[in-house]
């Protein structure tokens, strides 16, 4: 449509304008993209590769502009848009950031979130460039994490508890406490 074809325009204004921009776009009656639509399309922009593609930040700038926006981008609706968004092939590169961000901004989508990040593992995300955010998600998300802390490969979930030592203990902790809630697997690599 006309409205997607404008998103890398809109992208190139300073970020001031660029927020009113997608303020507008948004509070339109009725709007030009309805709110997942506008947020999918913001992912499926390709970052800046040399003269293609728009720039990295300002996608960043337009996702949070879009999340600021609460009464518009609704926790539904933000969720509605990733679980769209983690059936990409390739995953966008914002993917991790936008569902720390709704995590973030939206708490009660907890359960939402945990969801998206069961078929982000199912879908090997390790093997991609979000693996750090994801970790880093699930880290933040604890103990409601937990479990899919516990579905990690091993050598995934070794990793993973390398950088995060804190989860390790809780980790631990609760696999101590509930040895048969915890995978075989996932114990060897909790040294239980």
């Amino acid at each position: 449509s006309q409205s997607v074809a404008v998103l890398p325009a809109l992208l190139r204004l300073d970020k001031g304008d660029l927020t009113e921009a997608l303020a507008a776009l948004a509070h339109a009656e009725p709007p030009p993209l309805a709110p997942r639509a506008l947020l999918l399309q913001l992912h499926l922009l390709k970052p800046e590769d040399g003269e293609r593609g728009v720039p990295l930040k300002a996608l960043i700038d337009a996702v949070q502009a879009c999340i600021n926006e609460r009464e518009v981008f609704t926790r539904a609706e933000l969720t509605a848009a990733l679980e769209e968004v983690v059936q990409l092939d390739p995953l966008p590169l914002l993917t991790m950031r936008t569902i720390i961000q709704t995590m973030v901004n939206w708490p009660d989508a907890a359960t939402a979130v945990m969801g998206l990040l069961r078929t982000l593992l199912e879908r090997e995300v390790w093997a991609t460039k979000l693996w750090g955010g994801y970790v880093r998600c699930c880290s933040m998300a604890m103990p409601l994490s937990r479990e899919l802390f516990y579905a990690m490969p091993p050598a995934q979930l070794e990793a993973a508890l390398a950088s995060h030592p804190d989860v390790k203990q809780k980790l631990v902790a609760h696999a101590r406490a509930e040895r048969g809630a915890v995978p075989t697997a996932a114990l060897g690599v909790l040294g239980l």
